[in-house]
């Protein structure tokens, strides 16, 4: 019997456009770039966020990575209607990742501007590497 060993890769945040402040359609509240901010918003528990990857796993055999822009909030959720692909290797890779950073375990510690939490916007690039063991 075949076993399938999956193994995910969650790379670190892509710094962002080096715009000043752009408004969010979602909220009156402003959306900040990573370049703007004392500190820009980190993986809570990369731990939750690999896991969430690999539920979302497109299938074994596969290799493959998709990057994306979206606001991460004030409270360090994924704003849903934010999220937007920059690129990707293939389009299941597209749908897999939009559940990954909507998935509860992949959560953010907000960007901080002026020493307090603020919308941010950031890009995350995931890379699945899928690989079947006999």
């Amino acid at each position: 019997m075949d076993h399938r060993s999956l193994v995910a890769l969650l790379l670190g945040l892509l710094p962002g456009p080096l715009a000043a402040q752009v408004a969010d359609s979602t909220s009156a509240r402003p959306v900040y770039e990573q370049a703007d901010l004392d500190q820009a918003p980190l993986i809570r528990n990369p731990n939750g966020c690999i896991a969430a990857l690999n539920d979302q796993s497109p299938y074994a055999g596969s290799v493959g990575e998709a990057t994306f822009s979206f606001i991460v909030t004030a409270d360090g959720t994924v704003d849903s209607t934010s999220i937007a692909v920059v690129t990707a290797t293939e389009q299941r890779f597209v749908a897999a990742g939009r559940r990954t950073l909507l998935d509860a375990r992949c959560r953010f510690t907000p960007g901080k501007k002026n020493g307090q939490p603020v919308r941010a916007r950031i890009k995350q690039k995931l890379s699945w590497k899928v690989e079947v063991r006999g």
